[in-house]
């Protein structure tokens, strides 16, 4: 079973504040140089997908957060199995109704 997380080999971008030229490095580098890029200056660190990002805010704080993927299909289905019910059921109430 594959692992959840970010891949210690992947490539990532670092913004770091005030201008100062986007680098590329490893989440291997990000990870083990921590100390040097989270000291004292906002800095951003993102992948190529664009579906996570981590940010360090200058007050010694690191905020991550991930885009929620939505699977257009999946509440196609769970509609279908409700519509089911409310035929099947006549006193079942829809609760997206």
């Amino acid at each position: 079973m594959p692992k959840a997380g970010i891949l210690i080999e992947k490539w990532v971008f670092l913004l770091p504040n005030h201008g100062q030229h986007p680098i590329t490095l490893s989440w291997k580098m990000v990870v083990k140089h921590a100390g040097n890029i989270f000291w004292g200056d906002d800095v951003l660190i993102f992948d190529d997908t664009n579906q996570w990002c981590l940010y360090y805010w200058h007050e010694e704080e690191l905020f991550f957060g991930k885009i929620n993927t939505f699977d257009p299909e999946m509440g196609y289905q769970e509609m279908g199995e409700l519509n089911e019910k409310e035929k099947k059921y006549p006193g079942f109430k829809n609760p997206y109704k």
